[in-house]
């Protein structure tokens, strides 16, 4: 839909991205924008069945909260070795 609107421009110039609802309408309000764009949360069974895929999804829109802090590692690279 985005490409419908921008054509061959590069939509990195010309959206802005918040994760905040109040502070969307406040850009309209205020011209920094002409429109906001409110989408659901991704659904976390497409987001794994793409990803197992080898898919890569658009930035942001995997945006999950609460995140794992960043740097956790889920897999030990010597298995032998006792933490």
């Amino acid at each position: 839909m985005i490409d419908n609107i921008l054509g061959k421009r590069n939509p990195e110039e010309f959206l802005l991205y918040t994760r905040d609802a109040t502070e969307a309408v406040r850009w309209v309000d205020e011209g920094v924008g002409v429109g906001a764009f409110f989408l659901d949360a991704p659904d976390l069974k497409q987001v794994l069945r793409l990803a197992k895929a080898g898919k890569t999804l658009p930035q942001k829109s995997t945006y999950f909260y609460p995140k794992p802090p960043s740097g956790m590692v889920f897999l030990r690279l010597d298995p032998d070795r006792r933490l």
